[in-house]
């Protein structure tokens, strides 16, 4: 679970988790959470007018694994203001997520997604399930461990939707789940790899499908996720933007990890361990 922050006061909570390039680490969650402004209007959410200047992010105690403890990390640059998250290198605030480079303390566990593993992906379907994890109203079954949401495959994954990275899926999901990891987990069954071979797949299994990052309207189940490949072009890319979107503030070289620089996907990523 996330909580975002104006000078040590809560304005909202959503959801975040961490990918792994190399030996650096990422939070991942939407942009409308860390800047605080609305993904299409961008305009400021809150109802004072401020926006978040640090975010909390709960971990677990290696040292005790039944303590959950929270961290406090800055979104804004303490000289100017401007934000340290990283955005897509070429579509910019369009794609609502964003990555946020972390200095974790000495005994924190976790398992990071790895973005930079060359893998087979499945083929996801319409009307296949999928499983949003977080914390719908700030909610959680045990601090950190988020609620696992139902959801269906609404669109066709392979085509993008509004000319953007993105697909929809059917789910209830309310506040607090925006940035959660959506997760495809078949269980034992089939699964076409995109390589077009046939995998049988153990029942701890899954594979990340994507973020997402709220309904298209209050009135409707229908939610939108982002691609994963969206995560590898901002890990890749780290490019950064005003966070009115207006302006690119800084561009730096692709980010390489042990085995070279991260890879582009066509499908999704697998992973067998949730955060």
């Amino acid at each position: 679970m996330v909580t975002m922050r104006w000078q040590g006061k809560e304005l909202a909570t959503g959801t975040g988790f961490v990918v792994g390039a190399g030996a650096d680490r990422f939070l991942i969650t939407n942009r409308h959470n860390l800047s605080g402004r609305h993904p299409r209007s961008n305009e400021i959410m809150h109802t004072h007018g401020v926006t978040p200047d640090s975010v909390s992010i709960l971990y677990l105690d290696i040292s005790d694994k039944q303590v959950w403890r929270e961290i406090s990390v800055p979104v804004l640059d303490a000289a100017d203001e401007s934000p340290l998250w990283f955005e897509h290198p070429t579509l910019g605030p369009q794609v609502d997520v964003v990555a946020l480079k972390l200095s974790l303390p000495d005994g924190t566990a976790l398992t990071p997604y790895d973005m930079a593993k060359p893998e087979d992906d499945p083929v996801l379907w319409v009307g296949e399930d999928l499983f949003v994890v977080g914390f719908p109203f700030g909610q959680s079954y045990h601090r950190g461990m988020g609620i696992w949401t139902r959801a269906s495959v609404a669109t066709e994954p392979s085509v993008y939707y509004n000319g953007l990275p993105m697909f929809l899926v059917d789910a209830r999901t309310r506040a607090g789940q925006s940035g959660s990891p959506v997760l495809f987990r078949p269980g034992l069954r089939p699964v076409k790899m995109t390589s077009g071979q046939i995998r049988t797949s153990e029942m701890t299994d899954y594979y990340l499908a994507g973020v997402y990052s709220g309904r298209i309207s209050d009135e409707s189940d229908i939610g939108y996720v982002w691609r994963t490949s969206v995560i590898v072009d901002i890990i890749n890319g780290q490019q950064r933007f005003s966070a009115d979107g207006r302006a690119r503030t800084q561009e730096l070289p692709p980010l390489r990890g042990e085995d070279g620089v991260v890879r582009p996907r066509q499908g999704i990523n697998k992973d067998r361990r949730a955060r």
